[in-house]
């Protein structure tokens, strides 16, 4: 928490205020007119000192008020932040707002995580604006107040985690909050949601930047616009949409979202569900990070996976060369089908000299989905000047930097979580172009109900020669 010289030599930010006439909040955190008045002059009231207090709760100790502040101040997040006006649709907390789709990450003083959208989202109940505040980092999602929720009648099914450990921690919930959308947000209700290995990450508890519990595991899905937020003009009630990053979690009968498309009527909704991860991935890794362009050549590890099954189609149609690698023969059938010129079997232990032979210039782009596997392998098959761009891996991997070095060859990472707002957009609005061209068709794996999504889980971290994604159905 800040000293108190440390408030003092704060700038003065802008006054918020209240209409204790009009903001209806839960008795709980409700205020006296002088109480919302000694908000509005920045004190708490009885205080000795005449220090800032909490914009939206009045707390003297609420993070908001501080650290949010203060770092802000003293430019300790990793991005510029810039202030605007909003409307909240609930008309329950205060008129201000971070114009930015992005998480702001504040680790250097105050390790505090925070993820604005979110609480942007949920603001039915004030006391959990600012609760979503924690000092340890793990701040991502966190649902509207169950009770006031529930007490409007908007509840619905939902997987939810509550503990962070094994699979069997997900719960099948009847009367799970259901969320509104916000401004720039749509509420989705969801036909089927797609299941990644981060997803089983999160879950376990073994991810960088953990949701606050209890939350809804899924980051990608597809179904039909339930309702629209201020300031949506490019989709309406009815539509049917694929959608990536919700900020309610996805396997759910509803989800909101500030980034979702069009879903042609060519692709059922399993496969709308196989689109947001897997092709978002794909797409940055291939012309976001490397910079392909027609005719160069792309290895793509895991080539019958989702990701792999993604980039195949994505490469070819933009005129890249596909080679690929699989773990069993149905693999291999599937990436040859799906773009790729060539595949080799990663079973192999020759593998990678039947790649160096067949092409001694080696590759211009590789695609890595295990890291921690493949990566020498990476640096004997990358071509001089190429990239190997690093999608996926589960431990450590030590490496000759010479490889690279000779070859002035680099290793990229790739995180959607570095996506911009138009980055999504331009993503999403060319993977539905390619869609109606014919060129990209998700393949779909294993389907499974919301009941059995632990299962899923358990696939999909635990599977070997994967063909296609796995997808869970909701309804």
């Amino acid at each position: 928490m800040m000293t108190p010289s440390e408030v003092d030599q704060m700038p003065q930010m802008r006054t918020i205020g209240y209409d204790s006439t009009a903001v209806t909040m839960p008795m709980s955190v409700a205020a006296s007119s002088s109480a919302l008045n000694a908000l509005n002059q920045r004190t708490v009231p009885g205080s000795a000192r005449d220090q800032r207090a909490c914009a939206v709760c009045a707390d003297q100790q609420c993070l908001f008020g501080h650290s949010f502040a203060m770092c802000v101040y003293k430019k300790w997040t990793y991005k510029p932040l810039i202030f605007r006006s909003y409307s909240c649709p609930e008309q329950s907390h205060a008129q201000w707002g971070l114009k930015s789709s992005r998480d702001v990450l504040m680790k250097r003083r105050w390790d505090v995580f925070i993820s604005f959208r979110h609480h942007r989202s949920h603001c039915m109940r004030v006391v959990d604006f600012c609760s979503l505040l924690t000092e340890n980092g793990n701040n991502t999602d966190r649902p509207t107040s169950t009770a006031m929720t529930a007490a409007l009648g908007r509840t619905m099914r939902a997987a939810v985690v509550r503990k962070f450990g094994a699979p069997e921690h997900i719960l099948i919930e009847q009367g799970f909050p259901r969320p509104s959308p916000a401004a720039g947000q749509v509420l989705v209700r969801v036909h089927a949601s797609g299941v990644n290995p981060v997803d089983t990450y999160i879950r376990s508890g073994q991810y960088a930047n953990l949701p606050a519990l209890p939350y809804v595991p899924g980051r990608e899905g597809a179904g039909i616009v339930e309702e629209v937020g201020e300031g949506v003009s490019k989709l309406k009630a009815g539509d049917r949409v694929w959608f990536t990053q919700p900020i309610t979690g996805s396997a759910a009968d509803y989800t909101v979202t500030e980034h979702a498309y069009e879903l042609p009527e060519e692709l059922s909704f399993s496969q709308g569900a196989s689109l947001g991860i897997a092709y978002m991935t794909a797409y940055r890794a291939l012309f976001l990070k490397a910079k392909a362009e027609k005719g160069q050549s792309v290895f793509i590890h895991g080539a019958s996976g989702g990701v792999g099954l993604a980039a195949c189609q994505l490469a070819a149609s933009h005129g890249l060369k596909v080679v690929g690698s699989v773990g069993t023969d149905a693999g291999k059938e599937l990436a040859l089908a799906n773009g790729a010129e060539f595949v080799a079997n990663h079973r192999q232990p020759d593998y990678v000299q039947v790649l160096m032979q067949r092409y001694p210039e080696g590759f211009d782009i590789v695609l890595e989905m295990l890291a921690n596997v493949n990566l020498t392998h990476d640096a004997s098959l990358i071509a001089k000047y190429g990239k190997i761009c690093v999608i996926g891996s589960r431990g450590e991997i030590q490496i000759n930097p010479r490889a690279l070095m000779q070859k002035e060859s680099s290793i990229i990472g790739v995180m959607l979580f570095h996506n911009t707002p138009e980055d999504y957009d331009n993503m999403g609005n060319e993977i539905s172009r390619l869609i109606k061209e014919g060129h990209v068709r998700p393949v779909v794996g294993k389907e499974f109900p919301l009941e059995e999504l632990a299962a899923a889980h358990n696939e999909v971290i635990n599977q070997t020669g994967s063909l296609g994604k796995i997808v869970v159905n909701i309804d």
